[in-house]
């Protein structure tokens, strides 16, 4: 039996041990002949492979990195297909060709994500679980990740001494796109006096106070950021706005932008210290090693059992068999509660901040009202989640945060109506698109709970009503607009399986931030997309299919409009159709209807609504959100078959008015 190996995404210590282990156990226990492909996915797309044999794997297992070398190749991607056949296909064919039986893949989340599409094609595959940010939530640990906390440790011992001498902050910017285990465990290991986390925005004024407590004990301050922490007050700092090859922002930045708030803000000198690639590199620890060593092992203990579609992973002490699928189905996040024993670290000139999710908690998760009452909120920034037991999507507890004043119920209520109202003006067939929405996803999902993603969900039109047909349902309602968030909650807070969450769909990220336990079942959106720019909405795309399980939907209602200089006749006449509808529906009200910018000008004036207004008026909203609404149906297809998306076509349709529905590989 011929096995091929490979490892793709990011190097990290542990992978020559994994290779080793593989061959080390699959030649003399089994007899199994091994072919190891260079460059990640790319090896076997390209059909480039080396053999090999206990004599090629001697000597490796101190080694850091990866002797079969890795890369971002993502086969899932258009540009992977070639001569009339996927990437998918290309690799099915090259693996014959060689030969090769089975394939272990040892990678992280896109590249496990690309072993389990494999599998459901038939390619036998057993995964290796591999990541330094220690973020799949299918095992315990994952090899890699003690090595770069040891590296990000001793860095935070060394730079002590150099602040001390100084009397200067310093700021460590470690590795965590969406989790922020590695800057918790490096800085509670290190004695950081803040610890910043992707999980939890935080607050420069409270970082800034921090820091002059730590002068005013005559100690220099060390704040360590994960790469993918964001402040409240500030958009997430980008030194390049690139995707790769997965769709992910390459991120950083994050810690030269707080030195430089932190100096500005307190007139003390600040450094900052951007630690890399160094946390990849290197000798792996003994734990790495003993780690990755028992998962080669494992794994070709499970291509023996023929146990394929599956995945090795850590439980306690012991190493089991998941499904492949269970290892991208959903990120391990810190949790508020682990988060709380570092923050008992931090220091204030008022005593040690609360532990998460108390009342009054000043610099934890959440906070109080301005009348001392606690908002219930969940997971992410803003959240609002109803008092019901929601069960185990979400991975953390109900915590308090301070909100816009609330909104009295019965004024929102009527402001909801005048919003539905307006919105019927223009979007006449928006009931209808609303009840085929809602099929979508009762049909797709294929259960009574599913998990619901509604993106700019306003004040929670679409979600209601989805939870009207589905009482079972869990809704995760997204919008950045604190006036409609405010509506939303106020009308509809008390509804059972329904949350407001405040995300910002332009950062990157903030799929993670929702702190979802599970899948999601189906994304929905109406008329909300499009204020979105063109590469942000194709950012949002590639995020969707992260966090969407396998056979997952995404569904839009929007203006899509066709591509006139291909078809001119059909672009006129979907044109026409849409303005005759509006007119019809017109000619049937009676008296001036109230229109879009009649209904912003009235809300952002009324003095029930002043808190959220202001709130709106600080974060610079505009009514005026037209970002991509010319772009094309075909563009669209286009960015969804490139985020990952097996399926895209159009569910329904009235004029210009489409649903486009995009279904993940299954």
């Amino acid at each position: 039996m011929r096995i091929g190996v490979l490892t793709g995404g990011g190097d990290c210590p542990g992978l020559n041990a994994v290779i080793r282990a593989l061959v080390r156990t699959g030649v003399p226990e089994y007899g199994y002949e091994f072919l190891g492909f260079r460059d990640g996915w790319r090896g076997p797309l390209e059909g480039d492979a080396i053999p090999l044999d206990i004599q090629g794997v001697r000597g490796i297992l101190p080694r850091g990195g990866t002797i079969l070398g890795s890369s971002r190749t993502n086969p899932l991607a258009e540009s992977a297909a070639a001569g009339g056949r996927s990437g998918l296909e290309r690799i099915k064919a090259n693996l014959a060709g060689l030969g090769v039986d089975a394939l272990v893949v040892i990678g992280g989340e896109d590249t496990l994500g690309v072993a389990a599409s494999l599998h459901a094609q038939g390619v036998p595959v057993v995964g290796v679980p591999k990541t330094i940010d220690n973020d799949l939530g299918a095992t315990d640990y994952t090899f890699g990740f003690d090595t770069a906390v040891n590296i990000a440790m001793e860095a935070i011992d060394r730079l002590h001494t150099t602040a001390e001498s100084h009397h200067r902050a310093l700021i460590i910017e470690v590795m965590g796109r969406h989790a922020g285990w590695i800057a918790l465990h490096a800085g509670m290991a290190g004695g950081a006096n803040v610890i910043l986390i992707p999980e939890k925005p935080f607050s420069l004024e409270r970082v800034c106070t921090y820091v002059e407590h730590r002068f005013q004990t005559r100690y220099a301050p060390l704040v360590v950021v994960a790469e993918g922490a964001r402040p409240e007050e500030e958009n997430l700092a980008l030194s390049d706005q690139r995707l790769d090859a997965f769709g992910h922002v390459r991120l950083g930045g994050i810690g030269q932008m707080l030195a430089d708030a932190i100096e500005k803000r307190t007139g003390k000198e600040a450094r900052a210290t951007v630690l890399g690639h160094i946390q990849r590199g290197g000798t792996p620890t003994a734990y790495d090693r003993v780690l990755a060593t028992r998962f080669g092992v494992h794994a070709i203990s499970a291509v023996h059992d023929e146990a394929f579609g599956t995945m090795v992973a850590l439980r306690g002490t012991e190493i089991v068999r998941a499904p492949l699928a269970e290892a991208t189905r959903e990120l391990k996040l810190v949790s508020p509660e682990r988060y709380a024993e570092a923050e008992i670290f931090f220091g204030c000139p008022a005593g040690p901040p609360a532990p998460c999710g108390r009342p009054g908690d000043p610099g934890g998760w959440g906070r109080a009202g301005s009348a001392g009452a606690e908002v219930p909120s969940g997971p992410g920034q803003g959240s609002h989640w109803s008092s019901a037991v929601l069960g185990p999507w979400w991975r953390g507890q109900p915590v308090t945060r301070r909100d816009a004043p609330a909104v009295d119920r019965d004024q929102a209520v009527r402001w909801i109506s005048r919003w539905d109202a307006q919105q019927e003006w223009f979007m006449p067939d928006r009931e209808e698109r609303f009840a085929v929405l809602i099929d979508a996803v009762e049909a797709g999902s294929g259960r009574d709970d599913p998990l619901v993603l509604d993106l700019g969900c306003g004040p929670g039109s679409l979600a209601v009503r989805l939870i009207d047909r589905m009482p079972a349902a869990r809704v995760v309602a997204i919008d950045t607009d604190p006036l409609l968030l405010a509506l939303g909650r106020a009308a509809h807070g008390d509804r059972p399986g329904l949350c407001f969450t405040d995300q910002d769909l332009r950062v990157p990220g903030w799929t993670g931030r929702l702190g979802l336990r599970r899948a999601a079942d189906a994304a929905v959106s109406t008329t909300a997309l499009h204020w979105l720019n063109p590469g942000e909405l194709w950012a949002v795309y590639a995020e969707l299919a992260t966090v969407l399980r396998p056979g997952g939907l995404l569904l839009d209602g929007d203006h899509l409009l066709e591509d006139e200089a291909a078809a001119p006749g059909l672009a006129r006449l979907g044109d026409a159709l849409t303005e005759r509808a509006v007119r019809r529906h017109a000619d049937g009200q009676e008296g001036a209807a109230e229109d879009w910018k009649a209904w912003w000008e009235a809300a952002t004036v009324a003095p029930e609504l002043a808190g959220p207004a202001a709130e709106r008026e600080r974060r610079r909203l505009s009514e005026d959100h037209h970002g991509s609404e010319s772009v094309l149906l075909s563009q669209h297809i286009a960015a969804l078959r490139a985020a990952g998306f097996a399926e895209i076509g159009t569910l329904w349709q009235y004029g210009e008015n489409r649903i486009l529905c995009g279904i993940m590989p299954g």
